[in-house]
């Protein structure tokens, strides 16, 4: 599991694995977004109970992806995942 607090965490998943991020509440809040096509961003639903946001990230193709995670009063942190 990731969160906006692992900036500059660089990892690497095989096609078809999967981790999670994690973002405080609230609802509606600002997105994180995916530059490159090796890792999906898929939000999953039904976690605001547990008092977060949360996506799936999935491994999908060869290649390198970027997850820019907003942050509130500093730059978006950054995830860099590798899929060989």
């Amino acid at each position: 599991m990731l969160t906006g607090s692992d900036d500059g965490f660089t990892g690497r998943l095989e096609v078809g694995q999967t981790a999670q991020l994690r973002l405080p509440l609230p609802e509606g809040g600002p997105e994180p977004t995916a530059q490159g096509e090796s890792v999906l961003l898929i939000p999953v639903s039904n976690v605001t109970a547990a008092g977060h946001r949360a996506w799936e990230l999935r491994a999908v193709r060869k290649g390198t992806t970027r997850i820019l995670v907003p942050r509130p009063a500093a730059p978006p942190a950054t995830l860099t995942f590798t899929v060989p």
